[in-house]
């Protein structure tokens, strides 16, 4: 359906434009994109080689932002273009928005505008190394819709490099009335300190006193009185200037601030880089998500009713062993332990007692067999003391 009315909306303009004469966009050839690209490309090119580092008011603030790292830089996106693929999308809005960001890059370096050079060149990066490029094969529509999303992210690069620029001016800006600041402090702090000096002494206030008395009347003053006045008006006109240049000063501080700000909230969106995605991966993608949050949620679900019954049976534990009965059965239960320790304890006696009985009893009766055996060897032995004394006499 939405087809259809396309349709007959694209046959319903073209009517009308051939009825007032209107001439219609002819859409471009591939070979027409390809030489728009290259053109294109070899523009970004020359601006960028037509920088002159070696005359540029650009100062780095560290070692990793130096001229020479700058120019190193440069030179490797200068390379990567030249050698880079013919690009067959039309991508002719970020082809124009990498040459604005060119042009301001040189600019910056070249008048030393520091924060401009840095987004410039953060512009040129992302363009040329990531958005600069054939969108992946995919559907005329998703594919329009990518190259308008990388132009749109390098619209947010074009508005953070003016606003960067609004930045240093207003920096510049700053200074200057920081250093007019010093030098009409540098002429006024004096003047009025010998004024202060001269009026802390009589011969001052009495001088004073006769200007106040004779303002619009300066013929009747001395001549050190006439110069003494002039010098006034003249400390008090430096006052004023510096009234005023403080007030300019707070004035672009605040207009410094509010650039800040606005660059800050460009620079969020500047977070994300638009990436070429896939519908059907991505939705095949959100439907595995969607299946793991679902079982994740499930797992806490069973962990939190597990706590809770948990919780419950820990609860009912303190409280059955608060009551009466509990008391009771522990009581009970140490009465027993305690009778049942005291039972062991004979027990081991009574055990102690009959090992030592039975220690005893061998011993008799290993004394019992001894003597027994004492008793038996006795006539033997005398039997053969006998006969050896028989013998004796014939052994003589």
């Amino acid at each position: 359906m939405a087809q259809k009315r396309n349709t007959r909306l694209a046959g319903a303009v073209s009517s009308l434009a051939q009825k007032l004469g209107i001439k219609g966009v002819e859409e471009k050839t591939p070979e027409a994109v390809i030489g728009e690209n290259r053109r294109m490309n070899m523009e970004i090119i020359s601006c960028l080689k037509s920088i002159d580092f070696r005359r540029c008011a650009y100062r780095g603030t560290s070692d990793a932002d130096s001229v020479e790292v700058l120019q190193k830089k440069t030179a490797a996106m200068v390379k990567i273009l030249e050698t880079a693929n013919s690009v067959t999308d039309d991508i002719s809005r970020i082809n124009e928005l990498l040459l604005y960001a060119a042009r301001a890059f040189k600019a910056a370096v070249t008048d030393g505008d520091y924060n401009k050079a840095v987004w410039a060149k953060n512009a040129l990066s992302e363009g040329i190394l990531y958005l600069r490029d054939n969108v992946p094969d995919t559907d005329a529509e998703m594919r329009s819709h990518v190259i308008n999303a990388r132009a749109e992210y390098l619209q947010n690069y074009r508005r953070i490099i003016q606003l960067y620029e609004k930045v240093d001016h207003q920096k510049k800006t700053l200074e200057d009335f920081e250093s007019r600041l010093s030098q009409l402090h540098a002429e006024y702090d004096p003047a009025k300190q010998r004024i202060k000096n001269i009026n802390s002494t009589d011969e001052g206030r009495m001088m004073y006193g006769n200007l106040k008395l004779h303002e619009n009347e300066p013929a009747l003053l001395s001549d050190k009185e006439q110069d003494f006045l002039a010098f006034i008006r003249m400390t008090a006109l430096q006052a004023h200037s510096i009234y005023v240049a403080d007030a300019n000063r707070l004035a672009t501080r605040l207009q410094y601030e509010q650039s800040l700000s606005q660059a800050e909230d460009v620079r969020i969106s500047l977070i994300k880089r638009p990436d070429v995605y896939n519908e059907k991966l991505t939705a095949e993608h959100a439907a595995l998500l969607q299946e793991q949050v679902e079982e994740i949620a499930r797992t806490i679900e069973e962990y939190a009713a597990y706590t809770d019954n948990l919780k419950a049976a820990d609860a009912a534990l303190k409280n059955l062993l608060k009551s009466a009965e509990a008391r009771g059965l522990v009581t009970d239960t140490l009465r027993k332990s305690e009778m049942k320790e005291e039972e062991n304890l004979l027990q081991d006696e009574a055990v102690r007692a009959g090992e030592e009985m039975a220690r005893k009893a061998d011993a008799a009766d290993a004394l019992k067999t001894r003597a027994r055996e004492e008793l038996e060897k006795a006539p033997e032995e005398e039997t053969a003391r006998e006969e050896e004394e028989l013998l004796m006499p014939f052994n003589s």
